[in-house]
């Protein structure tokens, strides 16, 4: 009889150990779920917040390329007027023209630096 109880004793304290350990290895792999959980998330905001400030840089990119070439075309446009109007021996419009030309190549090179 003392040694059932004593088999029985040691029992439940080895299942108690037992659940124990199954509980706290369970809690570890719970915690470390949730830190992992929680990495993650800190990490798709940083990307987000990365995506973003990358959109914005590129639509302003895209602003000044398109003002770029706006502007290169009114120089060129200008160029050629100023050629033309040379030609034709009218000093006073290439004059002009070339004025327009030099306007937009000084905006043009405002909006490069």
């Amino acid at each position: 009889m003392l040694s059932e109880h004593c088999n029985s004793r040691f029992y439940l304290l080895s299942v108690r150990e037992s659940k124990n350990s199954s509980v706290g290895s369970l809690g570890l792999d719970l915690e470390s779920t949730e830190l992992k959980i929680l990495a993650s998330d800190e990490i798709t905001l940083r990307l987000a917040r990365e995506q973003k400030v990358l959109d914005t840089a590129l639509q302003w990119g895209e602003r000044h390329l398109d003002a770029a070439l706006v502007l290169k075309y009114g120089l060129d446009k200008s160029r050629d007027a100023a050629g033309q109007a040379a030609r034709a021996g009218n000093h006073i419009e290439a004059t002009s023209h070339v004025r327009a030309a030099a306007e937009h190549a000084d905006k043009l090179l405002e909006v490069s630096i």
